[in-house]
């Protein structure tokens, strides 16, 4: 019958409400205080980021990316891969010289030495073309906006303001409207039985039996 099953889904609501719903409160609770715990860890890195940041990589990654990291960040100090890309440059530039130098003499004395030396100084001349690309990729002009768009942009502006945003969403949806949905679904479903058991009963709405017999016969 129509009462049985409004009785019937009262019950399941409440069934329900213990089973899936408070369950899903608690964890919808708790992964709101876990995202809420990182924002504010994330927001307290980005307070300083610069100095926190260099501050992880000196206590994670060691002193050779410090020195890199720090050079880039601050500006300050000398970047080790720069210092030995300069390194090899001048050692090709001084190899260079130095075949240019002496080669003639090599060629003279060795006849058959000739080629090799002119293939020793094409390679030592091309070598500078791909080192100074390298070091213009690795100039703090390129790698500074790359690192300021990662951490200042993206991961202390953009990234932040979305787990702002979740931490609202889920904390709305899970801690008000589930159990608002929850409470005014029992409140329908008991208004609903209580609506089956009126029908049934035309005391309840004020009819007398003679007026039903009455309304039976027209």
């Amino acid at each position: 019958s129509t009462r049985g099953s409004g009785r019937c889904s009262n019950c399941c609501i409440h069934s329900l409400g213990l089973v899936l719903f408070a369950p899903a409160i608690v964890i919808v609770g708790g992964a709101t205080a876990l995202e809420f715990g990182f924002g504010l860890a994330s927001a307290s890195f980005c307070k300083d980021a610069d100095s926190n940041a260099l501050a992880y990589i000196q206590h994670f990654a060691g002193n050779t990316s410090y020195n890199v990291s720090h050079y880039y960040i601050s500006g300050v100090g000398t970047n080790p891969l720069l210092d030995q890309l300069h390194e090899a440059n001048e050692t090709a530039l001084k190899l260079e010289k130095t075949v240019e130098k002496y080669g003639s003499t090599v060629a003279t004395v060795c006849a058959d030495a000739g080629p090799t030396v002119k293939n020793i100084s094409e390679t030592l001349e091309a070598a500078h073309a791909p080192l100074n690309q390298v070091d213009f990729l690795l100039s703090p002009a390129n790698v500074y906006p790359l690192y300021k768009e990662a951490i200042h942009d993206d991961a202390c502006s953009t990234i932040i303001s979305g787990f702002a945003w979740l931490v609202i969403i889920q904390y709305v949806v899970g801690i008000v409207c589930l159990p608002t949905l929850t409470c005014m679904a029992e409140k329908f479903m008991d208004r609903w039985v209580a609506y089956q058991a009126d029908r049934r009963n035309p005391a309840a709405l004020g009819l007398m039996p003679s007026r039903i017999e009455a309304s039976r016969w027209r």
